[in-house]
C-alpha cells in the first residue's frame, strides 16, 4: 500500500501540470503500471515530463524516460551506434582479427557476433562506408530486441533459460525453507 501511495504522490503533479487529463480511472491505472519505479526516480521523471512535455505521456513513455534517468544516474545509458562503432574500431585496431573481442555492452557484442569478427576486420578500406551502415542498422535492431526482452522481463515473462533459472532458485528456496521447518 505504501508503495501506491508514494507512486500516487510521485505522479500527482501531472493533474496540476495538465488538467482533465487524469481521471480516477486513469490515475488507479498509472499508479498501478508505475508503481515498481523508485518514488525518487519517477518524481524526477514528472519534473522532467513537466517542463519538457506539451500533452500528458502515456504509461510508456513515463517508464521509457524512468529508465532512462536510471541510465544516467547509474552510468549505464545505452550507448548510441556510433559509439559502438568506435569501439569496434578500437578493438580491431588493438587486437586484430584473430583474436576474439570482448565488449561491455550485450547489443554490441551480439551485433559483432552477428556480423562476424573476421568479417568485418577483414572488410575492404573501400567498403567501409557500407560496413558502417550495415553495423548501425545491425546495432539498432539489436538493442530493439533487448529493450523488448526487458520489457517482458518487467512484466514476467522471461525466456526460456531465465524462466528454468527462476524456476530452479525457487525450487531451491522451498527446498531450504522446508529444511528450516523441520
Amino acid at each position: 500500500m505504501e508503495t501506491k501511495v508514494s507512486t500516487l504522490k510521485a505522479i500527482a503533479p501531472l493533474q496540476l501540470a495538465f488538467p482533465n487529463s487524469l481521471t480516477k480511472d486513469r490515475v488507479r491505472l498509472y499508479v498501478e503500471h508505475l508503481a515498481d519505479i523508485d518514488p525518487q526516480i519517477l518524481s524526477n521523471t514528472v519534473s522532467k515530463i513537466i517542463r519538457t512535455e506539451e500533452r500528458m505521456p502515456s504509461i510508456a513513455v513515463i517508464r521509457n524516460m524512468a529508465q532512462q534517468a536510471i541510465e544516467i544516474a547509474s552510468g549505464t545509458q545505452q550507448m548510441d551506434a556510433d559509439e559502438a562503432w568506435g569501439m569496434v574500431q578500437r578493438k580491431i585496431m588493438s587486437i586484430g582479427q584473430y583474436c576474439k573481442p570482448t565488449f561491455e555492452d550485450d547489443v554490441l557484442t551480439e551485433t559483432v557476433d552477428h556480423l562476424g569478427w573476421i568479417e568485418i576486420c577483414q572488410t575492404p578500406v573501400e567498403q567501409t562506408a557500407t560496413l558502417r551502415a550495415q553495423f548501425r542498422k545491425a546495432f539498432e535492431q539489436c538493442r530493439e530486441r533487448h529493450t523488448e526482452r526487458r520489457h517482458w522481463e518487467q512484466v514476467g515473462i522471461l525466456p526460456p533459460q531465465q524462466a528454468e533459472r527462476k524456476k530452479l532458485a525457487n525450487e531451491t528456496i522451498a527446498m531450504l525453507a522446508g529444511e528450516k521447518a523441520m
